[in-house]
């Protein structure tokens, strides 16, 4: 009758180390999808912030080609009105 209780005691115990590992597993696993979800995310908003700056740098660029080229018309313009025209 000891020997059976021992027994018995023995299968609890394996059944409850097992149900801890497994409820060990299962959080490591949440745990490294919620990382990989945050690392995805914070990506996204690097790349998105990379997109937006050279979006605006060449915006920025466009405008001074613009203003560039103002410049050129400008001076010729005055050009030919000193030249008489």
């Amino acid at each position: 009758m000891a020997e059976q209780k021992k027994i018995e005691a023995r299968i609890i115990e394996d059944k409850r180390i097992k149900d801890e590992e497994q409820r060990i597993k299962d959080w490591e696993n949440k745990f490294d999808k919620e990382q990989i979800k945050k690392e995805e995310e914070l990506i996204k908003k690097f790349n998105d912030r990379l997109i937006k700056e050279k979006e605006e740098a060449q915006k920025v660029v466009q405008f001074k080609k613009e203003e560039s080229i103002e410049k050129i018309i400008e001076d010729e313009t005055k050009k030919e009105e000193n030249e008489g025209y």
